[in-house]
């Protein structure tokens, strides 16, 4: 009963702006992914923006797909060994109760890594199924993914929903060779005997790419659940905006950056950080002296979009210093004035990245010889985002093509600030990026981390983002509880 009448099966009512599909649990078979943890699949439309409670700070989005958990290669393990948390009790194909005590190491997969991608899928409907499959499909970290249609080959009309067909079959080899999405593996069947109480998890192995020129590493997945009693039956291939609606797509971009000092040490560019120990196992002199991510920001779309690129910096603390340099923009008014949350609009700042850079690409412009290897194994995977230096640069250290050209000036962002991007004209399926950088420069406890997001607006909502974590070095402190008196 609703506002006093009675709501038919199957049809949806609307209460606290929510959309809830009355009935669903009388349908033959509901598959569905959960979008965040606090998603319970009885929406038709995940809402976003909903509050952590366990960190209220903080706030889920449909980036963060609860039923996606890693399982990655741990520390020091032999090829081949049962280095993974499942194993060796926990073979796949998993039960939902090892899913659920999974420890999800989505955000610290590193290049060349082992790991098991599981994926966990529910049904809603009253009734016992087998036949569905699930495929998972990844690309380069971005705060809006590429569109499932693009591919340059074909014009970026690629019919992405082909390989779903109504038959309940999946044929991922119609993927072309050009497509910025890439397949985890071949589409795994869940085991049978999916129902509302017991969930089925699908598994592959995977080695976790290295992208060129030494990237992080970092990717955003995409699972569907596609079978001939539910199909996906999608059309659209802006997968962040069909997410929220498309209960049988999940959509994960969670990524963690190296450890850094939990003093701020003075450092010199290549050189040692701090003492303590990273829980990386990095000695002090190993441990990097700033967190550097490169995040693309795409239209999926095939018309020009106006959009906001935000990076939500307001969950950390004011000891973790921001510098981010931009790709070219087009911008409705001047950039200068379209960035806000930063010390100077416009201005060029030595804090940060550029602090490190710079005095790299001074000695290297006076003496190419003796300082050009030093360089290239500290510095040489971001010469290439250098635009002003790129033209300067011998041969071997050229590495042009890989990414866009960045420009030249560097901004700081105010400490725990929320900084935005105005008006960013964005082409028919193109894309801008950024190259961020992240410094300690106070003294934060050993072992703690701390989240934030950056994100995509189009018209005011959430059109893609995704969430980082910030680490420090060493063991947490555990708090201690006194001790009863004798």
């Amino acid at each position: 009963m609703l506002d006093g009448q009675c709501a038919l099966e199957g049809s949806e009512v609307l209460v606290s702006n929510h959309r809830f599909t009355t009935g669903a649990a009388g349908a033959p078979i509901s598959l569905y992914l959960r979008d965040y943890f606090r998603d319970t699949g009885s929406l038709s439309q995940s809402p976003a923006g909903v509050l952590n409670p366990f960190n209220p700070s903080d706030q889920v989005y449909h980036y963060q797909c609860a039923d996606i958990k890693i399982d990655a290669q741990q520390p020091g393990a032999q090829p081949g060994g049962e280095f993974y948390l499942t194993g060796p009790e926990g073979a796949p194909p998993l039960s939902h109760t090892l899913f659920h005590e999974l420890k999800d190491n989505s955000d610290e997969l590193f290049g060349a890594d082992g790991a098991m991608v599981h994926v966990q899928v529910h049904n809603g409907g009253r009734a016992t199924r087998s036949g569905v499959l699930v495929w998972v499909l990844f690309c380069k970290a971005a705060a809006g993914v590429p569109a499932l249609s693009a591919s340059p080959s074909v014009q970026n009309n690629f019919r992405f929903w082909e390989m779903f067909p109504a038959a309940g079959q999946i044929i991922p080899q119609l993927l072309p060779a050009d497509s910025p999405w890439q397949p985890i593996g071949r589409p795994q069947s869940l085991p049978p005997g999916i129902d509302p109480v017991h969930p089925k998890v699908a598994s592959w192995q995977w080695t976790v790419p290295t992208l060129p020129s030494g990237d992080p590493g970092h990717y955003c997945l995409v699972a569907f659940v596609h079978s001939a009693d539910s199909p996906i039956q999608e059309s659209s291939f802006d997968v962040d905006g069909f997410v929220t609606s498309n209960r049988q797509v999940g959509q994960k971009n969670v990524h963690m950056g190296p450890a850094l000092a939990p003093n701020a040490d003075p450092v010199s560019p290549g050189g040692a950080v701090g003492a303590g120990s990273s829980d990386t196992g990095m000695s002090a002199a190993q441990t990097p002296p700033s967190m550097r991510e490169y995040v693309e920001f795409h239209n999926p779309t095939g018309v020009y979009r106006s959009a906001s690129f935000i990076l939500d910096l307001r969950t950390l603390p004011p000891e973790i210093r921001v510098s981010f340099a931009l790709t070219p923009l087009t911008t409705a008014g001047p950039l200068a004035s379209a960035i806000t949350g930063i010390y100077i609009p416009g201005a060029e700042h030595r804090p940060g990245l550029d602090a490190e850079l710079v005095p790299w690409l001074d000695r290297i412009e006076d003496d190419w010889e003796h300082s050009g290897g030093e360089l290239l194994e500290w510095a040489g995977p971001w010469l290439e985002n250098l635009g002003r230096y790129q033209e300067d640069l011998p041969q071997h250290l050229r590495k042009l093509g890989h990414r866009p050209r960045v420009e030249p000036t560097i901004y700081t962002a105010l400490p725990s600030a929320r900084v935005e991007v105005k008006g960013v004209r964005l082409a028919p399926y193109g894309k801008a990026a950024a190259v961020l950088s992240l410094k300690n420069t106070g003294n934060l406890p050993p072992g703690s981390r701390y989240t934030f997001h950056v994100q995509q607006l189009a018209d005011g909502q959430v059109a893609g983002g995704g969430v980082y974590t910030v680490r420090i070095s060493g063991e947490r402190q555990r708090a201690r509880f006194p001790e009863p008196d004798v």
